[in-house]
């Protein structure tokens, strides 16, 4: 839980879940952002979260996914990147973008009455030369409560 006000470092993954979609030429046509998107949601889906939103907005505040599993509302930022880029998802996930997500979080979960556990997980998204994906998927890269 993040204390209102303050704005969680960045934690690096000690065991980092792995999902590989090979063939994965539906993903490809909608553009590298779309589709890490894309591949996310089912990814999410078949491992029993349900999707509430997709590209929420408020104000100037974004989030890729939200969804919720087992009573915790998940915010899910998607970074898809080619495979070998030299920045990483972990380093675009900068000062300036927990700040936003914060804001956006709580501006959600006020929204909504959202009042049980929330997160901001990451999903780290590669995409590979044949088509297919890999994704390192960290839940918990930040923590929050639903309300001010």
């Amino acid at each position: 839980i993040v204390p209102q006000g303050q704005v969680p470092a960045v934690v690096q993954p000690t065991e980092v879940p792995e999902a590989v979609l090979p063939g994965a030429e539906e993903y490809i046509e909608i553009g590298r952002g779309a589709a890490g998107e894309a591949f996310t949601v089912d990814w999410l889906r078949s491992n029993g979260f349900i999707i509430v939103e997709r590209n929420w907005r408020y104000e100037h505040y974004e989030v890729d996914i939200i969804a919720t599993r087992r009573g915790v509302m998940h915010f899910v930022e998607v970074k898809t990147r080619a495979l070998g880029s030299i920045e990483s998802a972990f380093e675009a996930i900068n000062t300036t973008k927990r700040t936003a997500l914060l804001h956006a979080m709580r501006a959600y979960t006020r929204r909504t009455r959202w009042a049980s556990d929330v997160q901001v997980d990451l999903a780290a998204v590669e995409a590979c030369l044949d088509g297919s994906f890999i994704m390192h998927y960290t839940p918990g890269i930040m923590g929050g409560d639903a309300g001010d």
